[in-house]
């Protein structure tokens, strides 16, 4: 089966004539050119419609008319006793009339041997019908001949094809002109308008470009010829025409490059701002770290005095009391005040089943969080004793040692104060 073709078949019979045959071409024509591509008159007309307008519409949209004349074709008559074809309401002539009026392809095809009818014997709107060259079906080699249609038909409808293509550019072509004359008289009106204000320079503008749309337009011509002798006399000759336009671009271009400039100056002087606020963001920053820093060496300090203190008490007990033994039983270290942590913690090795108690040494090497710590973990300073950068450490707790490890039981929880520690 050939795919669908392009365009419409009209299928012209009459019933009393060739029905069947119409039938059976149609069951041949239909798979080949597809349902709607084919068009048969009477079955195919909706109820209530003015059926000699519709006939004349569906021809209007089909681009072959294939007329099944059969041997009754020509003289049909009606129920008063008259020939069909005299009749202009007659479906058959209706339809053929409306076809050779639009001079598309119109196929005469004879039935079982049917013959051509005279020119004399047709209405004056039919005779161009025997005009048209026709084909012989019959019954005994209905395949062969039906084949033969169809070639034709492809032929009409490629052939119709192309001319609604050609047409179509033909009605481009004659668009895009009317287009291109419109364009041009609204142009020529603006050079008649710069003429009337002696502004010669754009008049010819103006007339040039009328004339490279349409290169023999006369009045552009004769105007162009006024316009460039009122420019000689005025003194504007091409070369300052050409002289101005370069200034002109030069201009602009000068222009430009200073509007660029201005801009990557503002641009840069932005940067420097911003540059600047970070610097001052940073020394703030810096500034505020070490008065941490200052603020809890004082700490440490004071907490170290306090140390030292209890065991001034304790030595002057025993040289009063004689209490050689309250210095065996008693063991004051620094450790025990609360200071920044190192990060090796050694358990008891003899310790099961409580958590170890850790032994806990100063580490003045860390520098300690300022009294208002960062709302960030991993936010950083730089060290004022020797310039690195400082990561801030949260205080918290952690799980430490193992069940596994003989010196690394039990597992217990620790828990370290805030710090800051170098980052490499």
């Amino acid at each position: 089966m050939t795919a669908k073709q392009k365009g419409r078949i009209f299928l012209n019979y009459r019933r009393v004539d060739s029905e069947t045959y119409a039938g059976r071409i149609y069951d041949r024509l239909a798979p080949y050119f597809g349902d709607d591509a084919i068009f048969m008159d009477v079955d195919d007309i909706p109820a209530g419609v003015n059926f000699v307008k519709f006939l004349e519409d569906q021809v209007q949209s089909c681009d072959v008319l294939i007329a099944l004349i059969g041997r009754q074709w020509l003289n049909v008559k009606d129920k008063y006793g008259k020939r069909r074809l005299d009749n202009p309401q007659d479906f058959v002539r209706i339809e053929i009339v409306a076809a050779l009026k639009r001079d598309i392809r119109v196929i005469p095809v004879l039935l079982g041997g049917a013959q051509y009818p005279q020119e004399t014997e047709l209405p004056e709107n039919l005779q161009p019908l025997v005009l048209r060259s026709g084909l012989p079906i019959n019954h005994h080699s209905f395949h062969t001949d039906v084949d033969r249609l169809i070639k034709h038909l492809e032929d009409a409808l490629e052939d119709a094809e192309n001319s609604r293509v050609l047409k179509a550019k033909h009605l481009q072509e004659e668009l895009e002109k009317r287009q291109g004359q419109t364009e041009i008289e609204k142009i020529l009106l603006q050079a008649n308008t710069a003429i009337s204000l002696d502004d010669w320079r754009l008049a010819q503008e103006k007339l040039k470009e009328i004339l490279s749309l349409d290169a023999k337009h006369v009045k552009a011509q004769a105007k162009l010829e006024i316009a460039e002798k009122k420019l000689v006399q005025e003194g504007i000759t091409k070369e300052n025409q050409l002289a101005e336009e370069k200034a002109r671009k030069d201009k602009e271009k000068k222009e430009a490059e200073e509007k660029a400039r201005k801009i990557a100056a503002e641009k840069a002087h932005q940067e420097k701002i911003a540059r600047e606020k970070q610097e001052k963001a940073r020394q703030t920053a810096l500034k505020k770290a070490r008065q941490g820093e200052r603020a809890e060496n004082l700490k440490k300090i004071s907490q170290s005095k306090g140390v030292f203190i209890v065991i001034g008490i304790i030595l002057f007990a025993c040289l009063i009391f004689g209490g050689s033994s309250i210095l065996q039983n008693i063991s004051v270290s620094p450790n025990t005040t609360k200071i920044p942590p190192t990060y090796t913690y050694t358990p008891s090795p003899t310790a099961t089943t409580a958590p170890a108690t850790e032994t806990i040494a100063p580490t003045p090497e860390v520098i300690l969080p300022t009294s208002t710590p960062p709302s960030d973990v991993g936010s950083t300073i730089i060290s004022e004793k020797d310039g690195m950068t400082l990561v801030y450490v949260p205080a918290g707790e952690f799980e430490m040692g193992s069940e596994d490890g003989s010196d690394e039981k039990p597992i217990h929880t620790v828990y370290l104060d805030e710090y800051w520690i170098d980052q490499t």
